[in-house]
C-alpha cells in the first residue's frame, strides 16, 4: 500500500498529488489509458480542499476521523484450481465463477464450461489488456454517469475490479459470484465492476461485501457498477452487503438497458458507518424493464444515503422500484428519488415507494419522491411511508402469548416479506432471508 499523508481535515494536497497513471507497460490499452488520465486530472483541477469534496460534506464527521489514506498497489492475481467448496451453490443454483477482491489480492475461477461458451469472467486489469475491445465498449458507453469526483476518481484509480460478459444467445443457469473482502486500516480502495449482457443473453449476478474481521480502523470502499444489457437480454443481480461499522460504502451503479431488455436488482445493506448509493436505471431502448428493490437495516448511528434515478429514455418502457427500511436507536436513513419520462416517449410505466419502519425514538428517516414528467402518455406514480410498530399488532400477538421480543420480530417480518417476494425466485427469496439479521 502507498501511505499518503492526510495532514488535517481540510487539506488533501498530498493524497490529490500522490493520485498516479497507470502506464502503457500496465494497460496496454491506450484508449483506457487516456481515459484514466482524463478522470485523474478532473480530480487534479477540482479544487478539492477536503475528502468531503470528493465523498459528500455530509459525512464530514466520518471522513475526520482519517489522518492519513493509501491507496492499494496493483494485486496480485490468483486461480482457485476449483471453486471453494462452500460456494459451490448459492440460491439452490451452482456457482459458475467467482472472484473474490481484497486490498492486496484478488483470486478467480471460471468453469470451464463457461470458458468455452465464450464468456469472460476475469479481474479488470486482465480484461482491459486481454478483451479490450469489449472492455472499451463499457468504458467509452456514452450513457454512463461518471460525472462525480467518486466516480472519476474510481475510473482514474480502480487497480481492482472485475469484468464479466456474457455473449449472444448464452443462458447460463448457474450464479456468477463476486466477493468483496475490505482489509486493510485507513485504507480508500476504488473498485470498478463492469457486466455487458449480449443480445438474448442472460446472466445471475451475486455481489457479496463484506469484512475480513470486526476491525475498528476506518476505511473506505468506492465503487463503480456499470450494467449494460444488450437488446432481449435479462439480468438477475443480488447484492447484499455487512460490512464493519468503521467503514463506508460508497456505490455508484448504472444500469443500461437497450430494446426489450429487463433487470431485476435487490440490494440488502445491514452493515457500515456510512452506506451511500446512487443508482440510476437508463431506459433507453422501446420495451425495456427494471424492477429493483432496496432493503436496509441501520442501527447504532449507521447512516445510510439513497439516490435513485428511473429515467425512460425509451417508448413503452416499465420500471418498478420499492425501498424498504426499518430503522434502529440512533439510526439516520436519506431516501431520495426520481423518475423522468423523457419527451415524445408514449406508454411508459414508472413507480417508486419508500417504506420506512421506525424502531426507536433517536431513529430519523427522510423520504424525498420526485415526477419530471415532459410527455403525456404515460403511467406514474409515488409512494412514502413512515411509522413505528402499530400497538394493535403488538397487542393481539401478546394476547396469544407471544412475548414482546418475538412479536416485535414478526411483526418486522411482515414489513420486510413483501419486498423479499418481489425476487419471484423461491431459492433467492431463501438466501436474502437467511442473509437478513435477527
Amino acid at each position: 500500500m502507498e501511505e499518503i499523508l492526510v495532514k488535517d481535515s481540510s487539506s488533501l494536497g498530498g493524497f490529490i498529488k500522490g493520485l498516479t497513471d497507470l502506464n502503457s507497460s500496465t494497460l496496454r490499452n491506450e484508449e483506457i489509458e487516456l481515459i484514466r488520465k482524463k478522470a485523474n486530472e478532473k480530480i487534479r483541477t477540482a479544487n478539492v480542499r477536503s475528502l468531503g469534496d470528493i465523498f459528500g460534506k455530509k459525512h464530514k464527521r466520518f471522513l475526520s476521523g482519517f489522518k492519513n489514506l493509501s491507496l492499494p498497489d496493483i494485486p496480485r492475481v490468483d486461480t482457485w484450481a476449483d471453486v471453494p467448496e462452500r460456494d459451490e451453490e448459492i440460491a439452490g443454483r451452482k456457482v459458475l465463477g467467482k472472484i473474490r477482491i481484497r486490498d492486496n489480492e484478488i483470486v478467480k475461477w471460471v468453469n470451464p464450461k463457461m470458458l468455452e461458451k465464450g464468456i469472460i469472467f476475469s479481474d479488470l486489469l486482465t480484461a482491459i489488456m486481454d478483451h479490450s475491445e469489449k472492455v472499451n465498449q463499457a468504458f467509452k458507453n456514452i450513457r454512463m454517469k461518471r460525472e462525480t469526483l467518486i466516480s472519476k476518481l474510481i475510473i482514474g484509480q480502480s487497480t481492482h475490479g472485475s469484468f464479466l460478459y456474457i455473449p449472444d444467445g448464452i443462458k447460463p443457469e448457474g450464479i456468477f459470484l463476486i466477493e468483496i473482502e475490505v482489509l486493510h486500516a485507513h485504507s480508500l480502495i476504488p473498485i470498478h465492476l463492469i457486466t455487458m449482457i449480449g443480445n438474448s443473453a442472460y446472466s445471475n449476478l451475486v455481489i457479496d461485501i463484506k469484512s475480513k474481521s470486526n476491525r475498528k480502523d476506518l476505511a473506505i470502499s468506492a465503487i463503480q457498477n456499470d450494467l449494460i444489457l444488450a437488446e432481449n437480454s435479462h439480468l438477475s443481480i443480488l447484492q447484499k452487503q455487512k460490512i464493519g461499522e468503521e467503514t463506508a460504502l460508497f456505490v455508484s451503479e448504472v444500469i443500461i438497458e437497450n430494446r426489450d431488455a429487463h433487470v431485476s436488482s435487490f440490494i440488502l445493506d445491514q452493515g457500515s458507518a456510512i452506506t451511500d448509493r446512487f443508482l440510476a436505471a437508463e431506459m433507453i431502448g422501446e420495451g425495456g424493464s427494471v424492477n429493483i428493490t432496496g432493503l436496509y437495516n441501520p442501527k447504532n448511528g449507521q447512516r445510510f444515503y439513497y439516490d435513485t434515478q428511473q429515467n425512460h429514455i425509451a417508448s413503452y418502457t416499465k420500471s418498478d422500484l420499492l425501498f424498504k427500511g426499518v430503522l434502529g436507536e440512533d439510526a439516520y436513513s436519506s431516501w431520495k428519488g426520481n423518475i423522468l419520462i423523457s419527451e415524445d416517449t408514449r406508454g411508459t410505466n414508472g413507480y417508486q415507494s419508500n417504506d420506512n419502519l421506525i424502531l426507536g425514538p433517536s431513529a430519523k428517516t427522510e423520504s424525498i419522491p420526485g415526477l419530471e414528467i415532459i410527455t403525456d402518455d404515460v403511467s406514474c406514480s409515488h409512494g412514502v411511508t413512515m411509522g413505528n410498530i402499530d400497538k394493535d399488532q403488538m397487542f393481539y400477538l401478546q394476547s396469544r402469548g407471544i412475548n414482546q421480543e418475538s412479536a416485535e420480530k414478526l411483526i418486522i417480518d411482515g414489513f420486510l416479506s413483501s419486498a423479499v417476494k418481489r425476487m419471484a425466485d423461491n431459492g433467492f427469496e431463501e438466501f436474502i432471508i437467511n442473509s437478513i439479521e435477527n
